[in-house]
């Protein structure tokens, strides 16, 4: 790969269309444009926020109305339910399709 140095700039402009050479330097700054977003931008690796656990009796302090979310939180995937339920923390979880999908 050959860098270009302000020498080698000043060489090609002198005797280049400047069109050619905005042409040709376009591919190099979109390259570093997404270099520069995946590396500074993207989060290097997310940590889960938990706000709250369901490891004891109850919902906790969380005002349950109607029936959507059963009596209380369960240990295991509900039966009914299409696949598995996962990305809570513990072994309780609380899922409005405790009676099927």
């Amino acid at each position: 790969m050959r860098f270009l140095n302000l020498e080698t700039l000043h060489a090609i402009l002198a005797y280049s269309k400047p069109r050619a050479i905005i042409f040709c330097l376009r591919p190099l700054l979109l390259m570093r444009n997404l270099l520069l977003l995946v590396f500074l931008v993207l989060p290097a690796g997310a940590t889960d926020l938990i706000f709250d656990t369901f490891e004891s009796d109850g919902f906790g302090e969380w005002l349950v109305e109607g029936d959507a979310f059963g009596k209380a939180p369960t240990a295991v995937t509900p039966q009914g339910v299409n696949g598995k339920i996962t990305g809570y923390s513990g072994q309780y979880s609380v899922s409005s399709a405790h009676d099927g999908d």
